[in-house]
């Protein structure tokens, strides 16, 4: 275990470890160890700030987040790789900034086909943006968005559908007012619409194999 780079990509995994648990301080220790240590390849270094920057953001430290998504922008403009930076900027504008910056973002980086999250993970940007919707009062656009959360997660291009779905459901109620959640649960119930079950995807500069993938940072979404 001497390798350094090896020993960088343990830190990063113990930081989202640390993010599933809660744990702020931990992770923003593991994540600062990750870069420190460094060995990654330009791909994975951005995905490494990228993933302290929305973590931190969960875990509720806007500030130490916001540092870390600077940086993020900064180097994925450096790698002409633009796109990347949208998803964590987004989800920080929706939790702690403007929150129609954050529908233009997040809508934006699923529109784009570089971005790099499958589409059985489409789900949780849609969360994202029903939280910046409830921000803006808008609630029919969040009932709206969580409803569409849970047809993805039931949706056969999903490979965790029968474990997914609830969670969506779960989150759903806890995010936006009564009123809302019904309608949410009641398209759950609903069958999937027909159509494309996936989508085109283009990367540029790929990150190793061997890093934590961008999913990963969305299974902590509180």
């Amino acid at each position: 275990m001497g390798d350094a780079r090896t020993l960088a990509y343990v830190a990063w995994a113990g930081a989202l470890l640390a993010a599933v648990r809660r744990d702020a301080v931990v992770a923003a220790q593991r994540f600062s160890l990750a870069e420190s240590v460094g060995g990654y390849d330009d791909g994975s270094g951005l995905l490494m700030m990228a993933d302290a920057a929305t973590v931190l953001a969960r875990l509720g430290q806007p500030d130490e987040a916001r540092q870390w998504l600077d940086r993020t922008e900064a180097r994925a403009r450096e790698l002409d790789f633009e796109v990347v930076a949208l998803l964590f900027r987004g989800v920080h504008e929706a939790r702690y900034g403007d929150p129609a910056r954050a529908e233009e973002v997040l809508r934006a980086y699923q529109k784009s086909p570089l971005r790099q999250m499958p589409p059985r993970e489409e789900w949780r940007v849609l969360l994202e943006r029903a939280r910046a919707a409830l921000r803006r009062g808008d609630h029919v656009g969040v009932a709206a968005l969580c409803a569409r959360a849970a047809e993805v997660a039931r949706a056969p291009s999903s490979a965790f559908t029968n474990r997914t779905s609830p969670i969506v459901l779960r989150r759903a109620r806890e995010a936006v007012p009564q009123r809302s959640s019904s309608s949410a649960s009641a398209a759950s119930r609903s069958p999937p619409k027909a159509g494309r079950s996936s989508s085109r995807r283009v990367t540029r500069r790929r990150s190793s194999s061997s890093s934590p993938s961008l999913a990963a940072t969305f299974h902590s979404t509180s």
